[in-house]
């Protein structure tokens, strides 16, 4: 599969175990993309904003966000990055283990482009990250 050079992912997590698997199945699968990690929402912000990175961080094609972190979590992450001018139109993707209606519905509340559910599937992983890939691949995002 062809992929989107300009392509970029911050991935918002907190378990060094998930982001370990989530590397290594991009790999397996083929999926080249840079990935920046931060272990809260707070970080991740810092990071969108240019604040943590030196060079300041480009902005990501995709943002990658677990609900359960510390900190600022992922709901108040998308609280706060829908309310920045600048940040507002963010595409983000939520992956996380909470299978709970009431999450699914209040970050849709604000917009975001998908629900995954993380599973210790292998093979659910697998379909994740290749869905990710195409995600990336496919969508063209309005220039900044």
């Amino acid at each position: 599969m062809r992929r989107n050079q300009a392509a970029q992912i911050l991935l918002v997590e907190d378990d060094p175990f998930d982001v370990r698997i989530f590397r290594r199945t991009l790999d397996r699968c083929g999926v080249t993309v840079p990935v920046t990690v931060a272990g809260d929402g707070a970080a991740a912000l810092d990071i969108l904003r240019g604040d943590a990175a030196d060079p300041p961080f480009r902005r990501p094609h995709l943002v990658l966000l677990d609900l359960n972190l510390p900190g600022l979590d992922g709901h108040g992450f998308l609280r706060a990055l829908r309310a920045d001018p600048d940040l507002h139109d963010t595409v983000v993707l939520v992956m996380t283990t909470s299978d709970a209606p009431s999450d699914r519905r209040r970050v849709y509340d604000r917009n975001v482009a998908g629900y995954l559910i993380k599973t210790p599937r292998q093979e659910d992983v697998n379909d994740a990250i290749d869905f990710i890939g195409r995600f990336v691949d496919l969508v063209r995002l309005p220039t900044r």
